[in-house]
């Protein structure tokens, strides 16, 4: 009977353990202590966090984010621009025009991502699967021709406006992305 309630706790622990290890598999890397808030864009569940990665190169900080927690899906490497995939957050990393040697890492909801980014220009950065699932749970009823942040000015989001981050932005950027 001791031997038996012995197994029942080795077992026990060894399940907590393994959940344990694989509930950290796939969670968003902790951006909010590394780098700084630049800017928010937040219309209800779409939302879209800006930080800056001072003198690091894209695919420096791509590396950095994915060895912290491995994306779901990561587009090829690339100076310019790169995407990763967090379950339902979407890592656009892009070189700061008015600055090259830093990147900016715009943090999407897929919410924000269907109602702002074209299918088109996302295609030649995520695997087909990702965009199908993205855009055809969402019916295709959003969808624009936005290219990221570096470009806001130019594509504009269909909603909201890109602002300095206030002292609650902060707050809701750590608990949303950390």
């Amino acid at each position: 009977m001791k031997q038996r309630s012995l197994l029942s706790i080795k077992i026990i622990l060894v399940l907590s353990f393994l959940v344990s290890l694989l509930s950290g598999c796939g969670a968003p890397p902790d951006v909010k202590q590394s780098y700084p808030l630049e800017s928010v864009n937040r219309d209800g569940n779409a939302t879209s966090y800006v930080y800056r990665a001072a003198n690091k190169s894209v695919p420096v900080v791509a590396k950095e984010l994915s060895e912290e927690n491995t994306p779901d899906d990561m587009s090829k490497e690339s100076e310019e621009r790169m995407f990763l995939v967090y379950g339902n957050d979407i890592y656009h990393l892009q070189q700061d025009p008015a600055k090259p040697e830093d990147t900016l890492i715009e943090i999407d909801s897929k919410e924000y991502v269907s109602r702002n980014y074209d299918s088109s220009f996302l295609q030649g950065y995520l695997t087909a699967v990702i965009i199908s699932d993205l855009f055809d749970s969402l019916g295709g009823r959003y969808g624009g021709g936005y290219r990221g942040y570096t470009s806001k000015d130019v594509y504009k989001p269909k909603e909201g406006t890109y602002r300095k981050p206030t002292t609650d932005d902060k707050k809701n950027g750590s608990a949303a992305y950390g």
